[in-house]
Parts: structure tokens; C-alpha cells; sequence
């Protein structure tokens, strides 16, 4: 019995230690949330506190998301939706950045020529069927609001129960 016990045991920690490579759902939220943000402080930094491009002003204090199948859309306390279309192809302000070559995360959501997506600037198109669009305050803090019938919530910040 003790022999049995032990090789469960030992079979368990070796499935964990398996296992434990394998990141989350919301792990790989967390890693394209941290990511973007850094990308944002890099930018500002090397950009004298100027913003990273973004379509569109919008109110600060609360920033609507209008796209399909929303059509009032999400409503989150941002100022800017970012634009990753100028980030990939047009930055030449930003080859001297460590973040940079930007590399877009497959959560992104966008369409090409929207101000209310992330692909604003030129003729983009985004690669990824994701769930997210990325925001970012007036002092450079980024959050972002979820797209789709699969989410918990349109509205607010965060993982939201779906990934990419």
C-alpha cells in the first residue's frame, strides 16, 4: 500500500511539474496587458510624455468602443484607443525602443480604417480574430475592453473570461 501510495504521489508531482509550463487563459491576458504596458511606457518615455498614436480623441473620463455587435458600445473610464496599426508599420520615432519591433498580441480585435479599433492608421489588417481592444489614459495607463457574445463584461477592465 505504502508503495502505491508513494508512486501516486510521485506520478501527481510530475504531472504538475508538466502541467505548470502551461500558462492560463488569463496568465496570457495578463502577459499581453503587461506587455502593451510596457510598450506604452517605453514609447512615452522616449517621447518626451507625448501618447503613443491613438484614434480619435475621445472624452477622457469615459471612452466609448463603437463596433459591432455593440452598437452603443462599451463604456470604460480611458481616453484613447490605441492604434497598433502605426506602432507595426509607420513608427520610425520608435526603432531606437527595446519594446520595438512592436509585436501584436493574438488577443487583439480591430478592423482596418475604424477609430474605435486598434488598426486606425493606413491599410492594416489585423491577423487575429481576438477579443480585445486596447485603451490608454491620459497619463499612459492601459486597460481594455472586451468584444463579443463570449464575454463576461463589454464594460470594464481585465480578463474577461475569453482568449485570445
Amino acid at each position: 500500500m505504502r508503495k502505491k501510495t508513494l508512486g501516486i504521489m510521485v506520478l501527481l508531482l510530475v504531472a504538475g511539474l508538466l502541467l505548470s509550463g502551461c500558462a492560463t487563459p488569463e496568465a496570457e491576458y495578463n502577459k499581453a496587458e503587461e506587455y502593451i504596458q510596457n510598450v506604452v511606457t517605453e514609447f512615452m518615455v522616449g517621447q518626451s510624455g507625448m501618447l503613443p498614436p491613438h484614434g480619435g480623441i475621445v472624452n477622457t473620463s469615459e471612452c466609448k468602443v463603437d463596433i459591432p455587435p455593440y452598437p452603443q458600445g462599451g463604456w470604460i473610464n480611458a481616453g484613447y484607443v490605441l492604434d497598433f496599426c502605426y506602432l507595426l508599420h509607420y513608427c520610425t520615432e520608435c526603432e531606437t525602443l527595446d519594446y520595438f519591433p512592436f509585436e501584436l498580441p493574438a488577443c487583439c480585435y480591430g478592423q482596418s480604417g475604424k477609430e474605435s479599433t486598434n488598426f486606425y492608421t493606413g491599410n492594416c489588417t489585423n491577423p487575429y480574430n481576438g477579443h480585445y481592444i486596447w485603451l490608454v489614459d491620459e497619463v499612459g495607463n492601459v486597460c481594455s475592453v472586451c468584444v463579443g457574445d463570449d464575454c463576461w463584461a463589454h464594460n470594464e477592465s481585465g480578463y474577461q473570461g475569453v482568449w485570445p
